[in-house]
C-alpha cells in the first residue's frame, strides 16, 4: 500500500476481477492472493482481461474522449485503443517489464516499449500515448491533476506533473470503482496500510449505501469484517484506518479513534452489535457512552414488572416494525452481554497499558 489514490486504484482493480465479464478466462485460480497486507497478482490475468470493458461505461469505464473520470485517456477517435490493449497484455510478460521510478507507488513497473513504439508502423501514435500516461495529468485523474503541459499542477503550482509508471497508469483508471457513493452524492473510500483490510471494508461498505452517517458506515463495515471473516484487523491497520471523502472537486479525510475501532474489532462484540441490529446501540458504542447500555438493560428488567415508563424508555432506543414482537428478554441478554464484554475488554486494555 502507498497513498490513498494508488490504494483505491488497486482495490478498484480487484473489484473488477470479481466481475464475470472482466476476464475472458474465469478459470484462472487464484487471480491474486493477500500476503501480509500486500497483494501477489497472477500475471496471467493481464492476457485474459476483456479490454472491451474499458470502452463501455456500464462495464467499467469508457476511456475514449471526454469521459467523466479520465478524459482523453484514449483519444476521442479511438486510434490509441490498440496500443492501450497491447500495454495491458505486456504487463503479463516478466521478460518485457522492468523497474522504474514512480512518484505514486515508489516501486514502479515499466513495460519495455520498443516494440510497442513501432506498433503497426505508427511509432508516433504509440509515443504520444505513452508520453501522456507517464505523467499524472487529467487523463489519469481528473480530480487531482492538471492538463498536460498547459496549466499549473495541483501539487506544486508549476508546469510539472509527478511521474508515474505504466502499472500505476493502468491501476489508477480503476480508482473510481473502489469509492462508494452516498445518498448526498459524496463518495468515500476506506484507506488502510493493508490491502486485505481495504478490500473487504470497501466491499462491505457498498452493502450499506443507504446509511448517511460516515462513522456508522465504517463501523458497520468493520463489524461485517469481523463476523464474516472471523479474523481480527491488526493493531497497525486499526491505528491507521481513515476515510477518504470526495465531494465535488474537494477531498477530505476523517478517522474513527483507535480505541473505538479496537472495540468493534472484537469478534464477540461485533457479533452482538450485529445481532441486536439497532443503529442507536451502534451509536452508543461509537460515542463510547457505554453506561447507557447498562441503563437500557436496567429498564428492560423493569419492563418485566409491567413498568410502562421503562417500556417507553426502551422504545426510545429500540425500534422495530412490530412492537408486539419485541423479545425483551432476548434484548436484555444481548445488551447486558455487550456491556460486560466492552467493560472487560477496556479493563484488560488499560491493565496491560499500565503494566507497560
Amino acid at each position: 500500500p502507498s497513498n490513498w489514490l494508488y490504494n483505491a486504484g488497486v482495490i478498484g482493480f480487484l473489484m473488477c476481477l470479481e466481475k464475470d465479464e472482466f476476464l475472458t478466462n474465469q478459470g484462472i485460480d487464484p487471480k491474486y492472493e493477500f500476503q501480509n497486507g500486500t497483494i501477489e497478482l497472477n500475471l496471467n490475468i493481464f492476457t485474459h482481461i476483456n479490454t472491451e470493458v474499458y470502452f463501455d461505461k456500464n462495464k467499467c469505464v469508457n476511456l475514449k474522449g471526454k469521459n467523466q473520470y479520465y478524459p482523453n485517456f484514449i483519444d476521442a477517435g479511438g486510434t490509441q485503443k490498440e496500443v492501450f490493449v497491447e500495454l495491458i497484455k505486456a504487463l503479463s510478460d516478466k521478460e518485457n517489464i522492468e523497474k522504474t521510478s514512480c512518484d505514486i507507488c515508489g516501486n514502479g513497473i515499466k513495460v519495455k516499449v520498443n516494440e510497442l513504439l513501432s506498433y503497426k508502423n505508427n511509432p508516433e501514435l504509440a509515443k504520444k500515448f505513452f508520453n501522456k500516461v507517464e505523467n499524472l495529468n487529467t487523463a489519469v485523474n481528473k480530480l487531482l491533476a492538471s492538463s498536460q503541459e498547459e496549466f499549473p499542477n495541483t501539487f506544486w503550482n508549476l508546469i510539472y506533473s509527478p511521474k508515474i509508471c505504466h502499472l500505476c497508469a493502468f491501476l489508477l483508471i480503476h480508482q473510481h470503482i473502489a469509492f462508494t457513493k452516498l445518498p448526498d452524492n459524496s463518495e468515500i473510500f476506506i484507506n488502510s496500510p493493508s490491502f486485505k483490510v481495504m478490500y473487504y471494508l470497501n466491499r462491505f461498505t457498498k452493502q450499506f449505501v443507504g446509511e448517511k452517517d460516515i462513522r456508522r458506515l465504517l463501523a458497520m463495515s468493520i463489524i461485517e469484517y469481523q463476523v464474516k471473516l472471523q479474523t481480527t484487523i491488526s493493531k497497525w491497520s486499526m491505528m491507521n484506518i481513515e476515510i477518504v471523502i470526495k465531494t465535488g472537486d474537494k477531498v477530505s479525510f476523517i478517522a474513527i479513534p483507535y480505541e473505538t475501532i479496537r472495540i468493534l474489532n472484537d469478534y464477540k462484540i461485533a457479533s452482538l452489535i450485529k445481532d441486536i441490529g439497532q443503529t442507536s446501540i451502534l451509536e452508543i458504542v461509537l460515542n463510547r457512552e457505554y453506561e447507557k447500555l447498562n441503563e437500557i438493560s436496567y429498564h428492560l428488567i423493569r419492563t418485566r414488572f409491567g413498568d410502562e415508563r421503562a417500556k417507553e424508555y426502551v422504545k426510545s432506543y429500540i425500534k422495530f416494525k412490530d412492537e408486539n414482537r419485541i423479545n425483551y428478554q432476548d434484548l436484555l441478554n444481548k445488551i447486558s452481554k455487550l456491556y460486560l464484554k466492552i467493560k472487560s475488554l477496556e479493563e484488560r486494555y488499560y491493565a496491560n497499558k499500565t503494566k507497560k
